[in-house]
């Protein structure tokens, strides 16, 4: 879908802007398993050290869809623990937390249950847990820290990192038409009021979220309407158009 702006005599430059919303997490930096969406996580668990350990970090929501991290996005992830203690656990809960300004751990959701895990075994949790990446946000690792506790007394803690990166959405000058002039050929004269739609492409791999579009001209015969200078042209998908 196009937007209108209009003008007073010509065509010119605009500026678009816009955000969307976490690429390959090195497989390094996994604790055992992939955090990839489609990734089989649950296979044969090894305990290489005693204790309750992360087994796995799976993304499985992101604003954009494309299960990278963002600036200022909502992120769910799952995690799997891994009962290294050489008896059953039972009554296992796991705590989220991070200590870095650009990360906010939803209280609501931070605390999960994983209820009994066996001997050399792994659990899930009962549900995701969510956190907030500032919209100011620069390319960087987020370190977390889980507090694993036990029934029992016992307790653990397990640390990994996750990485904000910079989109993969890429937002380019498409197109742009002239719909209206005042005499009706759909050409540019001097002294006529001009209206233009741009379409706009999303050449990048991830959408784009809350696109929008400033139009601006260095021509000192052109004014452009302030009050439609600037359009939102919403989400764009990834080599889509709008």
């Amino acid at each position: 879908m196009e937007r209108q702006f209009l003008i007073f005599v010509g065509l010119a430059v605009f500026a678009a802007s816009g955000s969307s919303c976490i690429p390959e997490w090195p497989e390094e930096d996994l604790p055992h398993g992939s955090h990839d969406a489609g990734a089989d996580r649950h296979v044969t668990p090894t305990c290489q050290a005693s204790g309750m350990s992360l087994e796995s970090v799976t993304i499985v929501s992101d604003d954009n869809g494309d299960r990278q991290i963002n600036k200022g996005e909502r992120i769910g992830i799952d995690l799997s623990i891994l009962n290294c203690t050489g008896s059953s656990r039972s009554g296992v809960s796991a705590t989220l937390s991070s200590t870095d300004a650009a990360v906010t751990v939803d209280s609501y959701y931070r605390t999960q249950g994983f209820g009994t895990i066996a001997a050399a075994s792994e659990a899930d949790g009962n549900g995701f847990y969510y956190f907030d990446v500032a919209s100011s946000a620069t390319p960087h690792d987020i370190p977390f820290s889980l507090e694993i506790k036990a029934q029992d007394g016992n307790s653990w803690t397990a640390q990994f990192i996750l990485p904000i990166v910079a989109t993969g959405a890429a937002i380019q000058f498409k197109t742009a038409a002239v719909v209206s002039d005042d005499n009706g050929d759909r050409q540019i004269n001097k002294g006529e009021r001009i209206g233009i739609d741009i379409a706009l492409r999303n050449s990048g791999t991830s959408a784009a979220l809350g696109v929008s579009a400033t139009l601006s001209s260095t021509d000192a015969a052109i004014t452009v309407d302030s009050y439609y200078r600037t359009q939102g042209f919403g989400t764009i998908a990834a080599a889509a158009d709008a």
